[in-house]
């Protein structure tokens, strides 16, 4: 037959437990509480953990000053390139760091010194110094209107309407029904020639003096029997 008694350590008093054990067991006080002391060296869990962690063997630790440990670890040791241990699949770093942390101060309550090469402690950076509000920009200098674009030079108008004389009187297919179509190219340049326009190209009369282009228009006219 089981038998259980609650009780409250916060109100029941020792003597009173032990008291209602008697009561209901058999026996004195005393023997119950004998039986429910706590046995010399109950506060050893602590050292007996400590007991069973194996030594820390100097020539296990990687190059990260750690030694090798399965649960961040290969299940098999085995070191890669830079002397540190090879890595466990599927492990998170957080897990990585977890342990790693752990290794490392175990490391450090053995007195045993960090291989070369071992990563010290990073120290946290100090934050730079906020920089120097910019000095405010000097106002830009107003700039100046732009110049208004000059004016188209003036039309030549004398050498306007002697274009247009001479290309209503040219002789082109488009002019064979005009029987005063009379200028050909070559009477053209003869002509400019023989007024001074020494390339004979009409395009040099743009800037002519309107008055001589009237003066070669009015001589056109005549030498072809035109009417004034």
């Amino acid at each position: 037959m089981k038998h259980s008694i609650h009780f409250d350590p916060t109100t029941d008093s020792l003597a009173a437990v032990t008291a209602a054990v008697a009561l209901l067991f058999g026996g004195t006080a005393a023997t119950v509480v004998h039986s429910i002391a706590a046995p010399t060296g109950a506060d050893t869990d602590n050292d007996a953990d400590d007991a069973n962690t194996p030594a820390i063997d100097p020539t296990s630790l990687d190059a990260n000053g750690i030694p090798h440990d399965k649960r961040i670890h290969s299940e098999k040791p085995s070191r890669v390139a830079g002397n540190v241990w090879r890595k466990r699949k599927g492990v998170q770093e957080t897990t990585v760091n977890e342990v790693t942390a752990e290794l490392r101060a175990r490391v450090a309550a053995s007195g045993i010194a960090s291989p070369a090469g071992a990563p010290a402690p990073a120290t946290p950076a100090t934050p730079p110094a906020p920089p120097a509000p910019a000095a405010p920009a000097a106002p830009a200098a107003p700039v100046a209107p732009a110049a208004p674009p000059a004016p188209p030079p003036a039309v030549n108008q004398a050498y306007t309407e002697f274009v247009q004389f001479v290309d209503a009187h040219r002789v082109t297919p488009a002019n064979e029904s005009n029987p005063h179509a009379l200028i050909s190219a070559q009477w053209l340049g003869d002509t400019l020639k023989y007024y001074g326009i020494e390339s004979g190209n009409m395009v040099d009369l743009m800037n002519a003096d309107p008055a001589k282009i009237a003066e070669i228009q009015a001589g056109m006219r005549v030498a072809l029997g035109y009417p004034s």
